[in-house]
This record gives C-alpha cells, structure tokens and sequence, in this order.
C-alpha cells in the first residue's frame, strides 16, 4: 500500500489487518495493548480501537492520537516494509524527532523478534472435537499472566499432549508470539527420569540456543541428534559418577560432603549443578516458552521448574523493554507435588456427545473414495452411541476402534457387540495399544500397588465408598504396615476415630485401615488412575467416594486374573463380609442404602457368581427396601427369582415364601397378573406349613385387591377377613390394624356401612396403642385409615385433607406404586374431576397392590 486513505478506508484497513493479525475481536487487541509493558503506557483502549476502525477520529491525526495511531504499527506490522506502507496508509508524514524515536524502536523490536525466534513445534493434530473451552481457557490464563508452571494432568488417553500441541500452536500465533518472542520450544520428556533426565533435558535446550544465538541455523534437522547426545552425555555423567562414588570411603554422601567438598563432591550432582548454571546463563533476559510433553513420574520437576523459571522476578526486563517470561507447560499422568503450580488443568475424557462425534468424524467415508454413504462404514442404530459410552469417552480408545472400524473394516454391529462385552479386547488388534498404555501407568507404582490396583476391580464399575475400599484390604500386607506405623495409643480409640472419620458407628473398619486406604486410594488418584468424586452430600462428606473410568476398570480386571487365587478369594471374602455386615446395620434405611446400592448390588452378583446361596438370600431380604426403587423393574424381578432359587437350593422355606410374596409384588407392578397370583399362592403354601411371622400372610390382602380389580368384592372382603384371622393369632398390632383397614374398605364396597365403620375404628384403636413408636409407615397407615374413615362418614373435605397430608409422607419414605395409589384415591373423592382420573389413568397403566 503505497497510498494513503481518507478516515473511513483507513478504519476498515485497520480492522481487515487486526483480523489478519490473530486478534477476533476489538475487545482482544485492547488486552493485548493493556498487558504489554511498553504499549501499556500510551493507553490504548477498546473505545478507541472502536472509534479508529469506524472512520470516527478526526483526519489527519494530530497529537496524542497520532502517537496512538503510530504505536499501533508495533503490532499489526510484522516487518519494515509493512511499517512503511502503514505510515502512508495513515497519512503520517513529516514525522518528529519524539516519532521517529518511536518508529526506530518499533523497527528494532521487529528486527529482533525476527531474529531471535526460536520455534520447535509438534504436528498439529488434525481434530480437537470437545476441547474448545479447554484451549481458550489455557489460553486466557497464558495472556493474562504468561509464566510459572501451568500443568496439564488427565488419565492415560484422554488426550493430554494432543491439547498441549494446539495450546502451543495458538501460542506461536501472532497475538501470544510476542509475549515468548526468544523461543516456543517443544520437548519430550517421555523416559528422563532423575538426574540423568534433567541433564539431558538442559543440555538440549543449551544446544538449541547455542546453536540458533550463534549461527542462526535451522534446528529441526538436527533436533533428533542433539537429543540423543544430551542423553549420551548425562549417561557418561552418571557413570562416571558411580565408579567416582565408589572410592569415597565415607559411610554416607553427606558425610562424604562434610569431610571434603572440594573431592568428594558426586560427579553427578556437581555436572547438574553445571548445567543448571550454563542453562540458566543461555537463558538470561529470554522469554520462552516450554512444552514439556509426557513427564515421567521419577522427573525432578521441582529442579527443572526452578533453573528455568525461578531465577525470574518482577521488574527483570529485556533489552526490548519487556519483562522477561518464562512459561512451562507440562503434561503427565500424574499431578506434580512439591512443586508451585500456577495453573492446573485436570483432563477429563470427552461428554458423550463430543465423543461420538469425534468416533463418527473419524469413521465418515472419504469423500474421495467410491464407497456409497449409506454404506455400512456409516455409523448408525446408535451404534456410535453404544460405541463411546462403553469405552468411557477416551479419545485414544476412539481413535483406535475407529481405525478398526473404517481401516480394517470389521462390521460395526460385530464391532459393538465385542466392545460391550470386554471394551479392551473388543478394538480386536489394535485393543493391545490401549491396555499398553495403562500398563505402563500402573508400572510407576510398587508391585503392593499394583496388586491393591487390581483388586480394586472386586468394587465393581460403579462408585465406591472409602469405608467399603478399606474392607477390602483389612488383611491386606498394606493394612498391617500402615498398624505398625500409627502409635498405639490411637489405635486403642480406632473405633470412636473411625466413627469421626466416616461418620458411622461401629463401622466395623478399623482406623487403620481407612487411613492407609485413603493414603493409597490418594496415590490413585494422584496418577489419575482413580477419580474422587465431589461431594454432594454433607451427611457422608468424611466419607469420600471413588470410582473407576470403565476401561481402567476393564484393565483392573484383566490384572486381577493375574493375582494368586488365595489373594483374590480372601480378599472376596472380606468384602463380601463387610457387604453383609453394612446390611444388617442399615437394614430398613433407605437412604443409606441407596447410597451403596451399586456396590451392594455387586457384592450380591459375586456371591451369585460363587454359588454362595446363603448370603444371596440374606443379601436380596436386606435390598427389598430398594429393590422397589429400582429405575428398571427387571433387574429387581431377575434378583428376585435368583434369590427364590437360592432359597430352595438352600431348603430355606421361610425366606422362599418371603422373598416370592415381593416378587409377586413386582409381577403385579409389572401388570403380569397371572404371575403375581401364583407367586403369591405359593408363599402362603409355605406360610400355611410353617406357621410363621405375620407378615407372610400379608399376600391375602394383595390377592384379595386382585379380587376387587375385577369387581369381584365379595372374594376380596373373603380374603380380607383370611388374612386377619390369621394374624390374630400373632397379636402383631400393625398387621391387626392393616386387616382391619383392608377388611373395611370391602366391607364398605358391598354397601356393609356399619361393619365398615366398626373395622376401620378398630384399626385405628390398635395404631394408637402403637404410642411413640410408631414408624414412618405406621403413621402413613393412621393417615391411611382417618381418610378411609372420613370417606365412610361422608365428610369429603377431611378425607381430602388426610390423602394429602399422607402423600407428602409417602414422597419422602415410601415407593412411586404407595404414592400413586394415593394419588388414585384422592381422584376418586371427586367424580366430577374426570380430566385428572384420565390423565392419572394414562400415567399409572397397571393396576396396584395396596401396600401399607
């Protein structure tokens, strides 16, 4: 552009260039003026970048706003000649001696820029599906501040250096290039470990910055060589170092020190002491920026992070004005300690719908290829769906069984089928890369570990408590070292400290092994082998909650298989005990139960699974309080029917008759009728031969609302009356009082109002002697029989009032089918509400039981 431009011209040419430059918005340049150190200073704001762009500044520009407009040339121009032509541009003629002072340092910034850049950077990875917050998050926090360690941590797969690689092409961009101007350098870290690792490390970044200050040369032709030297040399260092140690005769290094620093001194710890110095000399007054891609865990982070960012303080300035910055940014499985972290960002996998996404980006027919779309490379029926939640989200696992997909083109329905059943296996060949991977994440920790990481896999898929993971290893080797480490005068109180600790009495976990459970479960989590869920309840916060990503739990598994049979089955043992003993303290509590309901329900599938009738049977007897609960009927009617065979395997007459009158129930829920009926006549077959509890006899009243269903009340107050006479005989007040209730109501059916009324004022009587401790359903059936007993009085209003106040009850201690017979006889005080009878009927669908 050799001429120059009327007011308006120049304020589009102005937004066009700041677009070009990286900046999308008005709002970003201003940050960016704002944050410079010497562009601060001349206070370029939003509003006039705004004004400027819009033709709204008066033509020509004098005074302070042609200094303004003059200093924006340092960042929308990136060489002399593009200063030039923005000169002209601007009409910015007969400069001054302050202005030409002004252009001459905006040309030596750019020369220097030009000529000091250092760029080391990855491939770009073609897709990034889900992480867009991510990377601008990252990225605001590197504009706003710009150095430190910022840490990238996330479970293995879930595609760490990936995001690092795109954070670090928007970093070498034009509006984050300026802040780290020296150099943006990407390093693999991956096997340097200690002192040899960090040596290796500094001689790496020492040569590039040797070679690139002193012979300007291109370095990715040589990055490779240089790396392996570095590594040759800090191996020679070593060696060297061990055979120097040998002849010191000192019983300890530090002795040794002590007695003769200038001799003694360990070859290796004087050659990092070196190279700490040489790199922080290259380093002086630089700013720059490090990728430290895939640390090992036995990395000295804390000695690299302090050579090459804790020499910086506040007010260290370049010789270009601007302050010094160092940024390190790294990735690893696990979360540095020890060390400052400025910024941590802890990976997640991807939601479900980014996942499948990314699966269906991946596996899309190539546009170039003569394969139809509709063919069976497309995704479809929800395969991708199914595909992705089996596989947890993981981008690797994604990647991979896409490849299987359109590369190998195994069918996908095939595909699906062997994921769902082993999701490590299912990706066929290429399923070895993934399980690799975490191997060698689970390698980093002891062979104890890894033993307690494999038998984490007895918790099953679903979160787990830190109460129920300490069960598991109570005779465990780690449990026992942890004993031997606490005094003893702490263990002596263990029970009232483990009551403190998780909020339970009689826990039956013993302090020691909750604290070294919650030590190890850390290190867990600490490698990101393990998640630590939030908090969402205070009444269990001391007693935190844990659970597996579903393919580290498929790789847990593969590892328990490896564990000594005798480990595994005490170990089996042990939890499966502590599953019985949680039971039988929290029998009735619904909420307690609900909240280890997952992992009840897979201690109750391993004592299935080892034929271990017995407790199958006691297991479902203590559940039946949320077996009802459960979103998917199936899975309670399929635990019912597993634990009726259990009973008969086990000639355990009283828990088959119990368990089939509740399967009767679920039957019944189900609208399966006929089923219900003969579940409920084979308990009290058993019931009638063992003379038993009263509540076996309770299946009369349900086959006596079968009865009434089908307008038979005759049968029903038949039924009705059976069932009372025999828990007369128990004198059990709150079956007595349920009798009298049901009798009653079928007595009041068939237009018998005075035996009605007589039955229903005895039910209530025998409540009343119940007195204080009456239970939460004991007062949903008071409530239950005062409406009943309005409704027979004629006094609608009350009855109306008394099925409210017993559904608020029912919502928060009873199941849907008790609140939707209420709901149901609520409709039925008003015959004129014929809209809400319908709408409830569409919603209830299936006839139910009376339960209280």
């Amino acid at each position: 552009m050799k001429t120059s431009m009327d007011v308006i011209q120049f304020g589009k040419w102005i937004s066009e260039r700041r677009r070009k430059c990286g900046w999308s918005s008005q709002r970003a340049l201003s940050e960016t003026l704002r944050n410079d150190p010497f562009l601060q200073e001349w206070r370029i704001s939003e509003d006039f970048i705004a004004r400027l762009e819009a033709g709204r500044l008066a033509h020509p520009f004098r005074g302070q706003v042609r200094q303004q407009i003059l200093v924006l040339a340092q960042v929308l121009c990136k060489t002399p000649r593009e200063v030039q032509s923005y000169l002209h541009a601007a009409s910015l003629k007969e400069l001054s001696p302050e202005e030409t002072v002004l252009v001459q340092r905006i040309h030596d910034y750019l020369a220097l820029e030009q000529m000091t850049t250092v760029e080391l950077l990855p491939a770009r990875p073609p897709y990034l599906v889900g992480r867009a917050t991510v990377v601008e998050n990252l990225l605001a926090q590197i504009s706003s501040h710009g150095q430190g360690l910022y840490a990238i941590t996330g479970m293995p797969g879930v595609g760490k250096s990936v995001l690092a690689h795109e954070v670090m092409h928007h970093v070498a961009a034009d509006e984050l290039r300026r802040l780290f101007h020296d150099g943006i350098l990407t390093l693999s870290c991956k096997d340097r470990k200690g002192s040899r690792g960090l040596i290796s490390l500094f001689e790496e970044i020492i040569d590039i910055f040797t070679d690139h200050d002193g012979k300007h040369k291109q370095l990715n032709d040589t990055h490779t060589t240089r790396q392996k030297q570095a590594m040759q040399r800090s191996s020679a260092f070593a060696e060297t170092g061990l055979s120097m140690a040998a002849s010191v005769k000192s019983s300890t290094f530090l002795e040794a020190v002590q007695h003769d620093r200038s001799m003694t001194t360990h070859p290796v710890m004087v050659s990092v002491a070196s190279v700490i110095d040489r790199v922080r000399i290259v380093l002086a007054q630089k700013s720059v920026c490090f990728l430290l891609d895939d640390l090992d865990p036995q990395f000295p982070l804390h000695e690299a992070v302090s050579a090459l960012v804790g020499h910086i303080h506040p007010g260290s300035f370049e010789t270009t004005g601007a302050p010094a910055r160092r940024l390190i940014l790294t990735t690893s499985r696990f979360i540095p300690s020890a060390v400052r972290i400025d910024y941590h960002c802890a990976l997640k996998p991807l939601e479900l719908e980014d996942a499948c996404t990314l699966f269906e980006v991946l596996t899309m027919p190539d546009k170039h290829s003569n394969r139809h779309p509709t063919q069976s490379l497309t995704v479809e029926h929800g395969y991708s769906e199914q595909i992705c939640r089996a596989l947890g989200s993981l981008p690797l696992a994604i990647v991979h069984t896409a490849h299987a997909l359109s590369a190998e083109r195994i069918p996908i329905s095939l595909l699906t089928a062997q994921i769902l059943k082993e999701p490590l296996n299912g990706m066929l060949n290429v399923g070895r890369q993934v399980p690799a991977i975490f191997e060698e994440a689970v390698s980093c920790l002891g062979p104890e570990m890894q033993s307690c990481f494999a038998l984490l896999a007895l918790m099953g898929p679903h979160p787990f408590s830190l109460e129920s993971a300490a069960s598991l290893y109570m005779n465990s080797s780690l449990c026992n070292a942890g004993i031997e480490s606490i005094p003893s005068g702490l263990l002596h109180h263990s029970d009232v400290l483990g009551t403190m600790l998780t909020g339970i009495d009689n826990t039956g976990v013993p302090l020691a092994a909750l604290t070294s459970t919650a030590i190890m479960l850390g290190r867990f989590v600490s490698h990101s082998l393990l998640t630590r869920l939030e908090i969402v309840d205070d009444d269990f916060a001391n007693n935190p909650r844990y659970c597996l990503h579903p393919l580290l739990y498929a790789y847990a598994r593969q590892c328990l298989r490896d564990l000594p049979s005798e480990h595994v089955s005490q170990a089996s043992e042990t939890v499966l005990c502590y599953a019985e003993v949680y039971l039988e303290r929290h029998q009735g509590s619904v909420a307690w139960l609900e909240r280890e309901q997952d992992f009840l329900l897979e201690m109750w599938e391993m004592a299935w699974t080892h034929k271990n009738y017995g407790r199958v049977v006691r297991f479902t007897a203590r559940l039946l309080p949320v077996i009802e609960h459960f979103s998917d009927p199936i899975v309670g009617i399929e635990m019912l029917r597993c634990a009726v065979q259990a009973s008969r395997k086990t000639d355990d007459d009283y828990h088959l008759s119990y368990l089939n009158s509740y399967l009767g129930l679920l039957y019944c829920y189900q609208g399966r009728l006929e089923a219900a009926r003969q579940c409920w006549q084979d308990s009290l077959a058993l019931a009638d031969t063992l003379g038993a509890p009263p509540h076996l006899w309770r299946p009369y009243i349900y086959l006596a609302h079968l009865a009434y269903l089908h307008d038979d009340a005759t049968t029903a107050c038949t039924l009705a009356d059976t069932f009372l006479q025999r828990v007369k005989e128990s004198g059990d007040l709150r079956s007595l009082a349920t009798a009298y209730l049901k009798r009653g109501s079928y007595k009041y059916a068939l237009d018998d109002i005075d035996q009605a009324y007589e039955d229903i004022c005895t039910a209530l009587s025998l409540l009343f002697m119940l007195g204080v401790h009456a239970s939460p359903s004991d007062q949903l059936l008071e409530l239950a029989v005062r409406a009943k007993l309005a409704y027979v009085l004629g006094d609608q209003q009350s009855a109306a009032r008394y099925l409210e106040s017993a559904y608020a009850l029912a919502d928060m201690s009873s199941d849907p089918y008790v609140r939707a017979l209420l709901l149901l006889e609520q409709v039925r005080l008003d015959h004129k509400q014929e809209s809400s009878a319908s709408t409830f009927d569409h919603q209830l669908q299936l006839p139910m039981p009376i339960g209280w």
